[in-house]
């Protein structure tokens, strides 16, 4: 007896549609147009989701190390019996898997890939974001996915030593390539040489590249860049410093490579450093992550208004770059009292991070406001001033390249997105660093907490100390 899903009331298909995984979605969605239709309108939105490439004949759906949805393409059809569906006309027989990994079978497997993408990329509302290019596949899918979408997240050229690139096929593979992630991991059956290297990207890695020379270094023009796959001299070294000093590599923020000796004098030769020990946070592509820099040279005197320093650690040489500091609490006065009081309250609380003297500053000189409010559970933080809110949110601290800021006088990584006022800090125990933002707050802006949200997992230490501090 057939089942009318679609014909129930639409408040119950949607639950149930939304009760299924990917996968089951996907096959229902093969029954029909309606029901490809619905399913498209009425699923759920699977936030930061993406097409995962591997080759020209795989790819996944969900996560990297997580698809919810395998799809695998092959000519060879098999003796034993199998099921079939119908897209775009065809109908194609398929195998699936438990594991939900589905081998489906074409005359022209990348056809199918091809086909495939375009099909679970409408229907879910993702695009391809890695793409894992092998020796064999050729450039027809890279160049469909990127005629197809504005950006590619990473692209991996990947080989081993079976089976390995042509010169030439790299070559033209790397120029044609556009994604904003570029990481090389191939081995080439000759050594790679390439002119005039002028390739832009935001990283740019080789982690297999002996061929890599320091000419190709300086005509890059990338934000980071990640060379462990060859050895440079200290003697090169510094001719890529004095490059960057000259003009050279004008977007680059970070540079890491390996030394095959690490010589201070022909580092340093006809540059003026000065050693620093305090901590800077250098911008990688990666938007909001940071690298954090110190214990370094210095480089003096530089004319393009950035600094730039330079550090050796554990094999590896890092070069970083950042903006030269803009010292607005050494302007007059009342320049930087009007500029203070010109920010919203984000801006204001976003500031005060910067240092305790920051803080002094915000909080010293701020025009006091009445209508600032604050609700706080264990972990977030919601302020609310007139029409603008804006949430600060605490997480298990774990390791990642994110800037540092200062919270009531202790460090802590943080991170914000821009698009949904989100402040993002992170702690070994969140609801301390709760506590610690609660205190930063209700000192920078002469407020009291307003309101505390207790569920069944809160517990009642938040609300004992909050009680402690004030009545609410």
């Amino acid at each position: 007896m057939v089942f009318q899903l679609f014909n129930l009331p639409e408040s119950i298909y949607i639950d149930i549609i939304n009760t299924m995984n990917p996968c089951e979605q996907f096959f229902t969605s093969l029954c029909s147009q309606k029901a490809y239709s619905i399913i498209k309108t009425h699923c759920y939105e699977i936030e930061n989701a993406y097409i995962c490439t591997e080759g020209n004949f795989e790819f996944g759906f969900g996560f990297y190390q997580n698809p919810f949805l395998t799809l695998r393409q092959s000519s060879e059809i098999p003796n034993r019996e199998s099921k079939k569906f119908i897209i775009d006309g065809n109908s194609i027989r398929y195998e699936l898997k438990k594991d939900h990994v589905v081998t489906t079978y074409w005359a022209e497997p990348l056809v199918g890939t091809m086909t495939l993408i375009e099909y679970v990329a409408d229907l879910f509302n993702v695009e391809v974001n890695f793409m894992r290019i092998h020796y064999d596949s050729g450039d027809r899918l890279m160049k469909w996915v990127q005629s197809r979408q504005k950006r590619i997240v990473s692209i991996c050229f990947d080989s081993n030593q079976e089976n390995r690139f042509t010169p030439e096929t790299l070559n033209s593979l790397i120029m044609d390539c556009q994604a904003g992630t570029i990481i090389l991991n191939a081995h080439t059956t000759q050594p790679l040489q390439i002119q005039n290297f002028r390739k832009k990207c935001d990283h740019f890695g080789v982690a297999i590249g002996e061929w890599f020379t320091l000419e190709n270094l300086m005509s890059l023009d990338c934000i980071d860049i990640w060379i462990p796959g060859r050895r440079f001299t200290s003697t090169e070294m510094n001719r890529f410093f004095k490059h960057w000093m000259s003009g050279g590599s004008p977007r680059l923020t970070l540079l890491e490579v390996k030394l095959d000796n690490y010589n201070e004098q022909e580092l340093m030769a006809g540059i003026d450093v000065k050693w620093n020990m305090k901590t800077v946070h250098v911008r990688t592509s990666n938007e909001g992550v940071f690298f954090p820099f110190d214990g370094f040279y210095e480089i003096q005197k530089t004319t393009n208004g950035m600094s730039a320093g330079f550090k050796f650690h554990a094999g590896l040489l890092y070069f970083g770059v950042w903006p030269c500091s803009f010292n607005l609490f050494r302007l007059p006065h009342v320049a930087f009292m009007n500029i203070i009081n010109a920010m919203n309250t984000t801006e204001q609380f976003l500031t005060s991070l910067c240092s305790r003297k920051a803080f002094s500053i915000i909080k010293t000189l701020r025009r006091k406001s009445e209508n600032i409010t604050m609700s706080t559970s264990n972990r977030c933080l919601a302020i609310t001033s007139g029409d603008e809110q804006f949430f600060i949110c605490q997480f298990p601290n774990y390791w990642s390249r994110k800037e540092i800021v200062t919270i009531n006088g202790q460090s802590a990584p943080f991170a914000y997105n821009k698009e949904h006022s989100i402040v993002m800090t992170f702690w070994t125990e969140p609801i301390i660093g709760t506590m610690k933002l609660v205190k930063h707050v209700t000192s920078l802006f002469g407020i009291q907490v307003d309101r505390v949200d207790i569920d069944c997992y809160s517990g009642t230490q938040l609300m004992n100390w909050c009680n402690k501090r004030e009545p609410i």
